[in-house]
């Protein structure tokens, strides 16, 4: 798979070749091969099965939100690592 590193996203649910990825700053799989990558503020996935890309969390806008904010209202502040878990959380720190 290769994809572009640019300045904007372009949207969700489309196939990740395509997919404009601003600065990532990790990428990781979890056992069924999605990979899970932190950028720009905010997180995404590509799905292993589809190879559809889309975000998880985080609405692009930097700043931070308390815990109680929905995950894709979430404003991050240019989270640096995204590590899913067996569990299916994605646990992120700066």
């Amino acid at each position: 798979m290769r994809a572009q590193e640019i300045s904007a996203s372009n949207g969700d649910s489309i196939d990740a070749s395509q997919a404009n990825i601003t600065a990532p700053t990790d990428l990781t799989s979890d056992a069924a091969g999605n990979l899970t990558f932190a950028e720009m503020n905010r997180v995404r996935r590509v799905d292993a099965a589809t190879k559809l890309i889309t975000t998880i969390v985080g609405n692009g806008l930097p700043a931070a939100d308390d815990a109680t904010t929905p995950a894709l209202r979430a404003k991050l502040s240019e989270p640096a690592y995204a590590v899913p878990a067996p569990d299916g959380n994605v646990y992120i720190t700066k």
